[in-house]
């Protein structure tokens, strides 16, 4: 028997829990093992007892804080290593997953974004503990995850995955009838064909998750069950009611809330292959996985991505990450003493001068770090010194071969010789510089001239800058002295400018020249000297571009809009205007163009003589006579500028057409038509008459219609609404003047009118 003391683990308890963080990344081997072995159990006071696993103690506790998203994808390396979840504070929590033999849970609840959650890892069925691995990370979920979202499934085939999918929200569809659903679906949407043949085949792509489905007729919260396929990879039937249906098609793992990768094809004829290869990668501990677009994690240490085969097929690669293997070794070299050395890992020592060790770290074939110690000895090297000299800018040849060009200062040279060891035994030039004299020269002159050089030479037609050098003789040390002139030559400008101006302007030459009001092209030449002498001169062809004064003469009708050449439009003209528009031409030079613009007005007035409306006579004038209570209808006959006599009291006006302009009067009344008739057949009364704007109006029955006070004109002064029985007293406004007015009564087949005089009584 053997007695200790247990250690007792920080996280124990709730209020201990470890912190950990989300990571954007995977691990592939995690850094840290964690474990719950001597763990305790934690009371009912400070958490609900887990609610999987058959809890039975021995938990540690972590906490960590939910991502923005809400996503969080929890993995745990130990197939007995079980683990709650819950939200909330120690001491008032709520478990919100739990998980049983079953190394990855996926968590998607957006109401939890920015919350601390708690994780309790347990072994199953006992309270022994192990070591493990947990890894938190942010997940990307499938965007068809939810019903609302479902993908359309069109004829072909292709690789999905519900990895990270969640289970449903309640109510949306009934659970599949196979399968033992237990959530991570995704959907899709698929169209039933003319012929009303259904046909769907799933291939399991994935590792370690058998994928189900479910197909539905109905719409997302109102569906019904069609059929399931559990082991069976085909979904087939034919349903001529369902033709042109959109239905849905629920996919999920089996008895599993992990996902993975699956194919699916909706069929006419025949579906392409599915194929998966497996392949292993190497990860050094600690790595992170990137999971690109196409890339989903199937479960702890692997991973699938997808890829398109090239007769078309869609395949997955499944990768299993394995942790490759590190070295620590020994390695022997040596260096001769004062020489630098450089190691593999590009680390430089500049001077060895005693024997040493240096430990280097290298990445191995799988990129992952390893040490390598260097165990590194000296050998000595031998030196020899030598005096000499050269002149200056001359070639000097070292002990070991070596060409010193051009030297033009006193240099100490070292040269390496091998010895038998190896290493480089040292010659030591201390090389003086004989003094060589030289003399420079800087000239300049104008191109096409000719130059004398100081040796007395002439160079004739100098076109381009150059050097000229030559040997002056012997110094005391019989060194050659060299004398070099650098001669530069200066252009000569003869330019041909071309520029224009507008008619009547002024310009300006090169030479500061002006000229004012030009008036026809002008051919210039203007002189100048250049800062280094050289004559220049300038040729300006100018020319003179006209500017044009246009008028433009147009008619229009009363009211239209017109547009002027310069795009502007006026609107509602009513009378004869002149308006210039400003033009710039080709050349840029302003042109003027004005428009006169006359306006036909058509006279539309109306005169009342002997009750007979007529309008204004003019010459290429027609006329047509309209019933305005007629919806301003054409009556028949009346052509002529007087309306004849009308078979009924009513509103007229007149159609004028002139100059291919139209114009309307306003609508007149005319009455004495009928009066008498109409009188006496509902005994009609206006009095007091003459009145004083206060008036009885009386006729046998129902008084329902309209009354219209017209002025002398015919135009209509005032109308009022009336409905009684045998009577209405009438009061018109203040500015009803006093006057003759025709009064009208309207109402049903009743069309009445009378005189009425209106004057004032007080």
């Amino acid at each position: 028997m053997c007695l200790y003391e247990a250690p007792i683990r920080a996280n124990d308890n709730c209020r201990g829990a470890q912190l950990l963080f989300v990571d954007s990344t995977v691990k592939v081997v995690p850094c840290d093992t964690l474990t719950n072995r001597y763990a305790t159990h934690q009371g009912t006071s400070v958490a609900p007892n887990p609610t999987c696993g058959f809890y039975g103690g021995g938990d540690v506790w972590y906490k960590t804080v939910m991502p923005s998203s809400g996503y969080l994808n929890i993995v745990i390396s130990e197939y007995t290593s079980q683990f709650a979840v819950y939200k909330g504070t120690c001491g008032s929590m709520t478990q919100i997953n739990c998980v049983t033999l079953n190394g990855n849970r996926n968590i998607r609840d957006a109401s939890l974004a920015g919350d601390t959650i708690y994780i309790r890892v347990f072994t199953y069925g006992n309270e022994e503990g192990q070591e493990f691995f947990l890894t938190l990370y942010e997940p990307r979920f499938p965007v068809n995850d939810d019903c609302a979202n479902a993908i359309d499934l069109s004829p072909g085939n292709a690789v999905y995955s519900n990895a990270f999918a969640t289970a449903d929200t309640a109510g949306t569809a009934p659970n599949p009838t196979c399968g033992f659903y237990n959530g991570a679906d995704v959907w899709f949407t698929y169209t039933v064909p003319a012929s009303g043949e259904i046909k769907i085949l799933k291939k399991n792509l994935g590792a370690g998750i058998l994928p189900m489905m479910q197909l539905y007729s109905g719409v997302c919260g109102n569906m019904t069950r069609l059929q399931c396929a559990q082991f069976n990879s085909t979904i087939q039937f034919t349903d001529s009611n369902l033709i042109g249906q959109k239905l849905y098609l629920r996919v999920f793992s089996y008895s599993s809330s992990s996902g993975g990768s699956f194919g699916l094809c909706a069929y006419d004829s025949v579906c392409k292959g599915f194929t998966r290869y497996n392949r292993e990668r190497f990860m050094c501990r600690c790595d992170d996985i990137h999971l690109g677009s196409n890339q989903v994690l199937t479960s702890n240490n692997k991973y699938t991505e997808h890829y398109k085969a090239a007769d078309g097929s869609d395949s997955i690669l499944l990768y299993s990450l394995v942790e490759a293997p590190t070295y620590a070794v020994d390695a022997y070299d040596t260096v001769c003493l004062g020489s630098s050395y450089t190691f593999p890992d590009s680390t430089h020592i500049p001077i060895v001068n005693i024997p040493f060790r240096q430990i280097s770290y290298f990445e191995t074939q799988f990129g992952c770090d390893s040490v390598v110690t260097y165990h590194i000895d000296t050998f000595s090297i031998y030196q020899n010194n030598i005096f000499d000299t050269v002149c200056s800018g001359a070639n000097y040849i070292t002990p070991e071969g070596d060409t010193l060009f051009a030297v033009s200062s006193s240099v100490v040279d070292t040269s390496f010789i091998t010895s038998s060891r190896g290493c480089d035994s040292l010659s030591i030039v201390d090389l003086f510089v004989k003094p060589q004299y030289y003399f420079i020269y800087y000239d300049s002159i104008c191109v096409g001239s000719d130059y004398i050089s100081r040796s007395g030479d002439t160079i004739f037609n100098v076109m381009a800058s150059f050097t000229d050098s030559i040997n002056t003789g012997h110094t005391p040390y019989r060194c050659d002295s060299i004398t070099t002139s650098y001669v530069r030559v200066f252009p000569v400008f003869n330019a041909l400018v071309t520029d224009s101006v507008c008619h009547g302007d002024s310009y300006t030459f090169p030479d500061n020249r002006t000229i004012n009001n030009l008036v026809s092209n002008v051919i210039d030449t203007s002189f100048f000297f250049t800062a280094r002498g050289c004559d220049s001169l300038i040729v300006t062809d100018l020319r003179v571009n006209p500017v044009y004064n246009i008028v433009a003469y147009d008619s229009i009708c009363r009211g239209d809009s017109y547009t002027f050449p310069d795009n502007t439009s006026l609107n509602n003209i009513d009378s004869s205007l002149s308006y210039i528009s400003t033009l710039q031409g080709k050349s840029s030079c302003d042109s003027l163009i004005e428009t006169r613009l006359n306006v036909y007005i058509i006279d539309t007035s109306i005169t009342i003589s002997g009750g007979r409306l007529t309008g204004n006579s003019m010459s290429n004038t027609s006329y047509q006579w309209l019933d305005c209570d007629d919806n301003m209808s054409i009556m028949s006959g009346q052509t002529g500028t007087s309306l004849i006599t009308p078979a009924t009291n009513g509103t007229y006006a007149l159609a004028f057409e002139n100059n291919n302009c139209h114009d309307t009067s306003s609508c007149h009344f005319m009455a004495g038509v009928g009066i008498e008739e109409n009188q006496t057949v509902r005994n009609i009364k206006f009095y007091p008459n003459p009145s004083n704007r206060n008036f009885t109006f009386e006729l046998d029955g129902e008084i329902d219609g309209l009354l219209l006070f017209y002025d002398q004109t015919g135009r209509l002064a005032f109308s009022l609404s009336v409905k009684a029985r045998n009577q209405i007293q009438v009061t018109l406004p203040e500015y009803i003047g006093y006057g003759l007015y025709y009064v009208r009564f309207v109402g049903g087949e009743l069309d009445y009118s009378q005189l009425l005089l209106i004057k004032d009584n007080r």
